[in-house]
């Protein structure tokens, strides 16, 4: 107090906050700026605020750059006519249990959402639509991000990005995981397994018998089956699978045919050997590609065949039993 100064009184209502702070005594400056800075920090309401903005230099800074969620809630009212509340809204902050609850189109950023604070409760509602964006993000399963997105109840996700995945099946695999109703490769397609509930099969390693890659659909593709099957086949250009599949897809279209088809027009071939056995075959004895071709394409030419042998075996089937011979 200096005389002809009015006194001056600083109260202290945080009592906890105040005993912190009398222990740095007559500290060092640098110490009492890092001390503010840190508990300015704790004040940030979410994690996904930007720190460095204060700190940059010759950018220039754009709303709809720093207020995703904000430019998100726009671009829906505008465009869409579509109102949609936010996490930057005062009821958030009132009670965010309430808040997920009691609103049914919300846009959250994904670090506000799986929280600890919201995840629980998040998890635990039905929505009939998720929309990711960035979707890139969650190519990894093993990130927190990935988990909560899949553990959310939902009827349907659509994921959006920009950014390839840099043409990594791994991470392409794990953001059609996310697609469900339905993923199913490797051997546990085939395993015998009812699998109606499941719509979609994306086969990532064809395997060289025909008959295993049908009982992978005919597990999707029976009765109780309520919607349409998709199923998509992946291989690399040029591989003995791609050679394969241009033979069973291109002649004797085996995804148009019944279930138990392809085994009979195969067992219609001159040679006794198996399938998988006769393609190996024709891929290494041939080292150009050309000849490799040919040879692919020759066999092709005898499933035809066969397959027309079939067709013909058919006929006199039905002709000579009729319906009998369908039941």
């Amino acid at each position: 107090r200096r005389t002809g100064k009015p006194a001056v009184r600083f109260t202290f209502i945080n009592e906890p906050l105040f005993a912190e702070m009398s222990r740095f005594g007559d500290g060092p400056p640098r110490a009492w700026q890092l001390w503010v800075e840190y508990h300015r920090i704790r004040l940030i309401r979410e994690f996904d605020e930007l720190l460095c903005l204060a700190h940059l230099r010759n950018i220039d800074q754009y709303w709809y750059q720093i207020e995703t969620v904000s430019q998100w809630q726009e671009e829906l009212e505008t465009k869409f006519g579509v109102d949609f509340i936010t996490t930057e809204d005062p009821s958030y902050r009132e009670g965010a249990e309430d808040f997920w609850l009691r609103h049914d189109r919300i846009i959250a950023s994904l670090h506000t959402a799986k929280s600890r604070k919201n995840i629980d409760t998040i998890t635990s509602i039905d929505y009939d639509l998720v929309i990711v964006d960035e979707a890139h993000g969650l190519r990894n399963r093993r990130t927190a991000s990935y988990r909560f997105v899949n553990e959310i109840r939902k009827k349907f996700i659509l994921l959006l990005s920009a950014t390839p995945v840099q043409n990594n099946l791994l991470e392409l695999y794990n953001l059609i995981t996310l697609l469900k109703p339905g993923l199913l490769s490797t051997e546990t397609g085939s395993e015998g397994r009812n699998l109606q509930f499941c719509n979609i099969l994306i086969n990532y390693d064809i395997p060289w018998n025909p008959m295993r890659l049908e009982q992978r659909i005919g597990n999707l593709h029976r009765i109780g089956q309520r919607r349409d099957v998709f199923v998509f086949n992946l291989c690399l250009a040029g591989s003995i699978e791609d050679h394969m599949m241009r033979i069973l897809d291109e002649k004797i279209h085996m995804f148009e045919l019944v279930v138990g088809e392809i085994d009979t027009i195969l067992g219609n071939l001159d040679s006794e050997r198996e399938f998988g056995s006769v393609i190996l075959e024709m891929w290494v004895r041939e080292d150009d590609e050309e000849k490799r071709r040919a040879s692919f394409e020759r066999f092709g030419e005898e499933i035809i065949a066969a397959g027309k042998n079939y067709e013909k075996t058919r006929e006199q089937d039905n002709a000579l039993f009729g319906e009998d011979y369908e039941v």
